[in-house]
């Protein structure tokens, strides 16, 4: 099979890559209510990442055993993945410390950045060649946070700061995953970033040990299973799919986040969040729509 061909092949699983990230990022919004859940009733977040890591860790060892760490110790990535793991890890970290001070709203708004920072990433890192299409639904997708969310003025004070570098640290942590994904497995990949979890939260937890009841228990298992879930196809979707062709799918999750968060906590949302949520929509679809043409006419040019 020549080269061209090898690549005619790959193209139609872009479109699936997209709907991947998607759902990726649905189950990732699952596990943040469990995790607001706990952090609300005063878990440190040291220890539900380190209970979430190990659930995952644990599980990649039960399916592939042994072979998993002798994988990641070989890996001609390993230095990419450590970096990831250990940029996620502040990330959380960073997004959690300004979750106690800043309103929900302005949070997620802040935070939104991160797929325009990927798109930027992807150009200058992978030299991903970035079409208008993808620009357009990112900055169509960011301006419906900025309308659903209603932040006002956002001053540049220190929750601020600590939200902006966790969506900068998020960026790049999904251009290493990126860099890594075409070559590695998914396991290992997993292993790799929860290991890098688990050692980091472990010393923290031993010293801030909250002692979990049994539904917290159960939430905490439900963190690690969702986690896991969620990773395993974030990683496939990045084997599959450009990260700037990703990147506006992320914008898919604050939907369900203010779904879940009128639901579980009765959170009504003003008028202008469903002005932003079509247009976050608008932002995701019109992406896997215009992947689709873009496959089928070059399918058609090929033919």
């Amino acid at each position: 099979m020549t080269i061209a061909s090898r690549q005619d092949a790959a193209r139609p699983s872009i479109s699936q890559g997209l709907l991947i990230a998607a759902a990726a990022y649905f189950i990732f919004t699952l596990q943040d209510v469990l995790v607001r859940l706990l952090v609300k009733a005063d878990m440190p977040i040291w220890q539900v990442l380190l209970m979430r890591s190990l659930c995952i860790v644990v599980a990649c060892f039960c399916i592939k055993g042994p072979k998993v760490v002798a994988d990641s110790l070989e890996s001609p990535s390993r230095w990419s993945l450590v970096a990831r793991g250990v940029l996620i890890l502040a990330a959380w970290l960073c997004y959690y410390t300004a979750s106690k001070t800043l309103f929900y709203g302005q949070l997620v708004t802040i935070y939104y950045a991160a797929p325009i920072i990927i798109t930027v990433l992807a150009l200058v890192m992978l030299k991903e060649r970035v079409t208008a299409t993808r620009w357009t639904a990112v900055f169509v997708g960011f301006i419906g946070v900025l309308i659903a969310c209603e932040p006002g003025q956002l001053g540049l004070s220190t929750p601020v700061l600590l939200t902006l570098a966790a969506a900068v640290m998020w960026g790049m942590s999904n251009i290493l995953l990126r860099k890594a994904g075409v070559t590695e497995n998914v396991l290992m990949q997993m292993f790799m970033s929860n290991a890098i979890f688990a050692l980091g939260c472990g010393g923290p937890t031993v010293f801030w040990w909250h002692e979990p009841t049994v539904a917290q228990w159960l939430e905490l298992l439900g963190v690690g299973v969702l986690g896991g879930c969620a990773q395993y196809l974030l990683f496939r979707s990045f084997r599959m799919a450009p990260a700037s062709a990703i990147a506006p799918m992320e914008y898919s999750s604050l939907l369900w986040a203010f779904s879940l968060g009128y639901l579980i906590w009765q959170e009504v949302p003003g008028h202008g969040v469903f002005l932003g949520a079509l247009l976050i929509a608008g932002s995701g679809i019109g992406t896997l729509v215009s992947e689709r043409w873009q496959q089928r006419r070059l399918a058609a040019a090929s033919s």
